[in-house]
C-alpha cells in the first residue's frame, strides 16, 4: 500500500537510517520498503511517524490530502452561516 512516507521524511530533511533508528530498524532496507508500500507498519510506527512528521497517520497513509486534522468549530461554523 502506497504512502507517504518518503515525502514526510524528506520534508522533515531526515535520512533513511535516521528514520530506521527512530522506528527501532537497524539498517535501511526496511524504511525502503515501507517507503515503497512493500511492507505494512504496525500501530506503533504509525504513531512514532505522525509524531515525528507532525501530521496524521490518515495523511501518511494517503486517507485524507490533509496533513493536520481538520476542525470545525463552533465559531467557524456561525462564521459560514451554518449554525
Amino acid at each position: 500500500m502506497r504512502n507517504n512516507v518518503s515525502i514526510e521524511r524528506m520534508r522533515a530533511n531526515l535520512t533513511r537510517e535516521e528514520l530506521a533508528d527512530r522506528l527501532g530498524y537497524r539498517g535501511t532496507s526496511s524504511v525502503r520498503r515501507i517507503e515503497a508500500g512493500e511492507q505494512p507498519l504496525t500501530d506503533e510506527q504509525l504513531v512514532v511517524l505522525a509524531k515525528t512528521f507532525g501530521c496524521t497517520v490518515d495523511y501518511l497513509l494517503r486517507l485524507s490530502d490533509y496533513r493536520k486534522p481538520m476542525v470545525l468549530t463552533v465559531l467557524d461554523r456561525k462564521r459560514e452561516g451554518r449554525d
